[in-house]
């Protein structure tokens, strides 16, 4: 017969085990989108990298905006609300000497599988059940993304902040219970994180946070100075730092006469603030009305009504109910009048997501506990009651990942560059070095050549100079001094198609057609 001891061990592998084998899982399921494409995905992805390769060009934090430069204009500081991540990225390339283009394919599941860790210590802590914050950990993987929704499969600013809300919101609620200061201060510290990385989120997080400290009436009646000293702290520190980003100010190198200028200016200030959090119908991007139920499926969305009546019944649940309740009153919201506070429609429904599946890792818990009850006054042997609770896991699970690759139409997957014009652009920066001004008329192309070539995109998205399409400057003028002074400046122009101009000449003719201005010199 075994031991105590012997079955106490045999049940911490198995715990091991399983834990190990779904780490696994959630890092193949998000790194498979991959395993035919070695390149960056999302043109947001291409946009970041080039930030951060930016900085450690520069050695410095100052921002250049790589989707519009010239060689006369290369001094225009341009707003980056997600700067965090930016500085991120560049020590991360520098520290660990990752290529910033062919490593990045990494990055999405990695930090998927340090978000799911993070949320499995919340919800294990919470619950006190190992298999329930395995439950949490397979609802958040099986989470869909496409590239309007975003979601894991992208290394972004706001799937970065993911594992951040999720610790930011535990610390409080930490604080607040056990009226502990140190979880209060690394609150603060994950909030100010947050905002600099990814501004919604952490906009989303200090107001489910407020809202629950608000509601501990006790908590506010001890710390009364404290809670207003944070509000007026937070508060300056939220428009200091939009105000450093927007396009208000510019050679303020003092912090003295940032907090005069914004005082000054109060009323610009606020205005600031205001745009970041206010959304109107959708937003950029597709218009698509994602529907709650549909994004997250029918039986995790039924799991999720079980944990929520069942986390009624403590408190130990209030600020995950409160998150809940926030996301769902916006929802509702955009669901009657177009229009969301703090974040998008498409990010709301995200953050709801995120609680959502807490609720329902609690939720088939209940159910499986109250399983259990039933078929042993049924007489029914314990082996085979957890035989049963095994397939139908497996087949929530198998309904939850059911089409977990498909994505709505208009927002699938695409391939900026392909192997073949990666290599292409690789060539180019060895025979002509760097520090070149690009123009390329495929704008998603546009995006990958500072992160590839580390030479500067004349023009990215908006592909339009003085209100004109600028193939126009290009085909019709080819270009004459009447040209812009943008359009004269380019040193190469990379095509998809060959280019009738006498201006420029054909120096590389691959998979790419790349044309170098006449009078450059090599």
């Amino acid at each position: 017969m075994m031991s105590t001891k012997h079955k106490d061990m045999n049940n911490k592998a198995t715990k091991v085990i399983v834990f190990s084998l779904v780490v696994v899982f959630i890092f193949l399921l998000n790194f498979k989108i991959h395993l035919d494409y070695d390149y960056i995905y999302h043109l947001d992805e291409w946009d970041h990298v080039s930030y951060a390769k930016k900085i450690n060009e520069e050695g410095s934090y100052r921002f250049i905006d790589q989707n519009f430069v010239s060689r006369s204009e290369n001094e225009v500081i341009t707003p980056h609300y997600e700067s965090g991540f930016h500085i991120f990225l560049a020590e991360l390339f520098l520290v660990t000497d990752l290529d910033p283009v062919l490593d990045y394919k990494f990055l999405a599941a990695l930090f998927a599988c340090i978000t799911a860790f993070i949320l499995f210590t919340i919800v294990l802590h919470l619950t006190k059940d190992f298999y329930t914050g395995i439950f949490a950990m397979l609802f958040f993987a099986s989470l869909k993304s496409n590239v309007n929704i975003l979601g894991s499969w992208f290394f972004i600013p706001l799937t970065f902040s993911f594992a951040f809300i999720y610790f930011f919101i535990h610390s409080v609620k930490r604080g607040v219970e056990e009226n502990n200061n140190k979880f209060l201060i690394v609150s603060a510290i994950l909030f100010l994180t947050m905002f600099i990385v990814h501004p919604s989120t952490g906009m989303i997080a200090l107001i489910i946070a407020a809202i629950f400290i608000f509601t501990n009436k006790k908590f506010v009646k001890r710390h009364k100075k404290l809670i207003t000293a944070g509000i007026v702290s937070i508060s300056l520190i939220i428009l200091i730092i939009l105000t450093i980003k927007s396009s208000l100010i510019n050679n303020l190198n003092n912090l003295p006469n940032l907090i005069s200028f914004i005082f000054s200016n109060f009323g610009k200030a606020v205005g600031v603030v205001l745009d970041k959090i206010s959304f109107f119908n959708y937003g950029p991007g597709p218009h698509i009305k994602y529907n709650f139920i549909t994004q997250y499926g029918i039986v995790l969305s039924m799991l999720g009504v079980a944990g929520f009546f069942t986390a009624l019944k403590d408190k130990k649940y209030r600020i995950f109910l409160v998150w809940l309740g926030f996301t769902f009153f916006f929802l509702l919201t955009y669901q009657f009048f177009e229009f969301t506070l703090f974040a998008s429609q498409r990010r709301i429904i995200y953050y709801a997501l995120l609680v959502s599946v807490i609720f329902s890792a609690i939720g088939l818990q209940y159910f499986f506990s109250e399983f259990k009850q039933f078929m042993l006054k049924k007489k029914v042997k314990e082996a085979s009651i957890n035989t049963i609770k095994i397939i139908i896991f497996g087949l929530i699970l198998f309904y939850s990942f059911f089409n977990y690759y498909t994505t709505p139409k208009g927002v699938e997957l695409y391939e900026p560059v392909s192997g073949s014009e990666y290599d292409s652009l690789m060539t180019f920066k060895e025979r002509f070095g760097e520090k070149k001004l690009v123009y390329s008329p495929d704008f998603k192309l546009t995006n990958a050549i500072y992160a590839s070539t580390d030479s500067y995109p004349l023009i990215s998205r908006i592909n339009k100079i003085d209100g004109k399409p600028i193939e126009l400057f290009i085909n019709e003028s080819c270009p004459p001094n009447s040209t812009p002074q943008k359009i004269r400046d380019i040193d190469f122009i990379i095509t998809h198609n060959p280019l009738n101009c006498s201006t420029f000449e054909l120096v590389q003719n691959d998979s790419l057609f790349i044309y170098k201005r006449g009078d450059l010199s090599d």
